[in-house]
């Protein structure tokens, strides 16, 4: 039950940072916008350099389903950070596997192959 209360806290915080980067990398300049991507390293004059074939607004829409996708596998590997860490304190807590030798062992069937 305390896994699954840190579980959600862990995931608000990392939505709350991820969110705050976002909002921090804007206020600065430091992220551009997808729109000014696509004006500055996909258009040259009336042609583009990486998507030949398309209008400038599929340059923007490529540009912001990119940032999405990046969005998407950092959620991804925080959640497998967490269910790593609550494994193995599960695990921990569990303890050693049982021995033979263990009295309980001594209940159970036998199977011979």
């Amino acid at each position: 039950m305390i896994a699954n209360i840190l579980d959600g806290i862990v995931l608000g915080l990392q939505f709350g940072l991820l969110a705050a980067g976002l909002l921090i990398a804007d206020r600065f300049g430091v992220s551009p916008t997808p729109a000014d991507l696509a004006e500055r390293y996909l258009i040259e004059g009336d042609s583009m350099r990486i998507i030949t074939a398309a209008p400038p607004e599929a340059a923007l829409y490529w540009l912001q389903d990119l940032g999405g996708f990046y969005y998407f596998f950092g959620v991804l590997a925080v959640w497998l950070v967490i269910v790593a860490f609550s494994r193995a304190a599960i695990m921990q807590k569990a303890g050693p596997p049982a021995r033979r030798d263990h009295p309980r062992a001594e209940r159970l069937p036998h199977h011979h192959v």
